[in-house]
């Protein structure tokens, strides 16, 4: 069922940049021509879906902002999905829902990219499940990847992220990545309780070194270290660390059924 959901996004992502649609034409040279044919062609040859019959589509372009909606309904499945892609900072978030058999499941992931590989098309990108906080990591530079759904969530990456990257240039994604501010807070840290926010708030944590003393504040530094930071083990746990104004912030958690649980975060001495 996830699959299928992460199917139908690539989908969606394609269409967001087909050449015979009006908003996408005048900026598509040549080259890119080619590489959206070769994209549909590998799509159609994976998935089996005959895009242009099976599937409705609403494109939307405002400023920035491009929304592509697409639905699928067959007799035996009902799939909607819904992309957002910011041409300015190439951030991308991806919804899709699908029901079959009396069951309707929906997930929703904001994808960010990190780094993009001088003179090809490789990068590192972080894939955030934004019901569940679970964090999923690629890399392609380094051949490496999270557990499962990375591998289906990887052909997401490898049709959406790899053609802006094309599109854009290195230099243009690169600068967007890093003039990232903080982003929304993540659920795994908004639904820490009292107790929990106490304990991180601690003195001793040294929040001061890095941002301003209050949670509201700490909470975004949290979050930016669990979609950048580097994971590790740490005993029985996991552990995100990230370089800030030249301090180590650690933020240790656990996997628990798919749901993150932070049990700690700090500013190392």
């Amino acid at each position: 069922m996830k699959k299928l959901i992460i199917r139908l996004l690539v989908l969606t992502m394609l269409f967001s940049i087909l050449p015979n649609f009006e908003l996408t034409q005048a900026s598509i040279n040549s080259n890119n021509e080619t590489d959206v044919i070769e994209v549909e062609k590998e799509i159609k040859e994976d998935f089996g879906i005959e895009v242009a019959e099976q599937l409705n589509l609403d494109v939307k372009k405002e400023d920035n902002l491009v929304v592509v909606k697409t639905n699928l309904d067959t007799t035996d499945v009902k799939v909607t999905t819904e992309m957002e892609y910011n041409i300015d900072t190439e951030a991308i978030l991806l919804d899709g829902t699908v029901e079959e058999n009396g069951e309707k499941v929906n997930q929703k992931f904001e994808v960010i990219l990190h780094e993009v590989e001088e003179n090809s098309n490789e990068f590192s990108a972080t894939f955030i499940d934004q019901d569940t906080g679970e964090i999923y990591d690629m890399n392609t530079i380094e051949a490496q990847a999270s557990a499962l759904p990375l591998v289906i969530i990887a052909v997401v990456a490898r049709y959406g992220i790899t053609y802006a990257i094309k599109k854009y240039g290195k230099s243009a994604v690169n600068s967007a990545v890093k003039s990232k501010s903080f982003g929304q807070v993540l659920s795994s840290v908004s639904k820490l309780d009292a107790n929990k926010r106490n304990h991180i708030m601690q003195a001793k944590h040294d929040w001061y070194k890095v941002t301003n003393n209050n949670w509201n504040d700490v909470s975004k530094v949290i979050s930016h270290v669990m979609r950048y930071g580097s994971e590790s083990a740490y005993g029985s746990a996991r552990k995100k660390t990230l370089n800030m104004n030249g301090k180590t912030v650690t933020v240790t958690f656990k996997r628990i059924n798919g749901d993150i649980r932070i049990s700690d975060a700090w500013v190392n001495k």
